[in-house]
């Protein structure tokens, strides 16, 4: 609404500061609380969000639960992972079939996209799992769609 245009980008700081310098971006963003900054040269900002919000909140007036509430559009997950006993590969091809009328990508994983929710799952680097993150327009389509998802994964 005010004008950003968002760029997928595999996770990990080396691809986000790569991409953000490629298409000169003032932020870089994961889920899991990472945010990179232009201003300190496509570096993650350390303490930086937290001093933003907290000038927000005493310009505002409000608390940070007041400001968030606001702020909040959709109704993501949060990351879940899953101990998983088949491929990756096995899983993902089971996922396209499934979800084989949405917007498939490949940019990191296996991102599924339709108009109303998204998901993105993803292995581990480490562990034999899988890791998802998915978001929906409301609280019942996100539970809906992680679960089924979920049982995909776990099969």
């Amino acid at each position: 609404s005010l004008g950003g245009t968002a760029i997928q980008e595999k996770v990990g700081h080396t691809f986000i500061r790569t991409t953000m310098r490629e298409h000169d971006a003032v932020l870089g963003i994961e889920l899991a609380g990472h945010f990179f900054f232009k201003e300190s040269f496509f570096s993650e900002g350390g303490p930086l969000p937290a001093f933003m919000v907290m000038e927000v909140m005493k310009k505002e007036q409000k608390t940070l639960s007041e400001l968030a509430a606001e702020a909040k559009v959709y109704f993501p997950s949060t990351e879940i992972n899953s101990e998983i006993s088949r491929k990756p590969e096995d899983i993902f091809a089971e996922l396209r079939e499934v979800f084989s009328d949405a917007d498939l990508r490949d940019k990191d994983g296996l991102s599924i996209h339709y108009l109303d929710w998204w998901c993105n799952i993803r292995p581990s680097a480490n562990d034999p799992e899988m890791r998802m993150n998915l978001e929906a327009d409301t609280q019942e389509l996100m539970e809906e769609k992680r679960d089924q998802v979920l049982k995909i994964i776990r099969s």
